[in-house]
């Protein structure tokens, strides 16, 4: 299990009154339980990222048993505010799951795909091959 796995726990808690709420048509109860949820993952997530970023060479010395590498601090943190936006939009994903509607999931994730692979190939030429390898090692 990793860190990131941790929210979909509490998504899975969703599933079932979203579920309940589109069987009562309840359009404004749907949009109530996205938004405070979106903002309580927001809270939780934009409250732990000044924490980590201190600590990121730490973290990171700890993980790989060795000496942090200052440009594998550098990717560490641009991948803990990713991770955080990555948490916070999987609550949609339960909603819609709740819904009934997979056609909404795989949209959001062919988007996800494409941002992926334009960040993916803008990364490598921030940081050549240097980076890239790195990215094989964390994987």
């Amino acid at each position: 299990m990793f860190l990131k796995d941790i929210p979909s726990f509490l998504y899975s808690v969703v599933i079932p009154r979203t579920s309940e709420l589109h069987a009562l048509d309840n359009k404004e109860g749907l949009q109530k339980l996205y938004a405070s949820g979106t903002k309580y993952l927001s809270i939780i997530c934009i409250g732990f990222i000044p924490l980590l970023f201190p600590v990121a060479a730490n973290i990171l010395a700890i993980w790989m048993r060795a000496e942090a590498n200052p440009l594998s601090v550098y990717v560490f943190q641009v991948l803990l505010v990713s991770t955080m936006f990555y948490i916070t939009t999987g609550l949609g994903t339960s909603i819609a799951a709740g819904m009934g509607k997979p056609g909404l999931n795989a949209l959001s994730n062919s988007v996800m795909v494409i941002v992926n692979m334009f960040f993916s190939i803008a990364l490598y030429f921030v940081f050549r091959a240097q980076g890239s390898s790195g990215e094989r090692r964390l994987g």
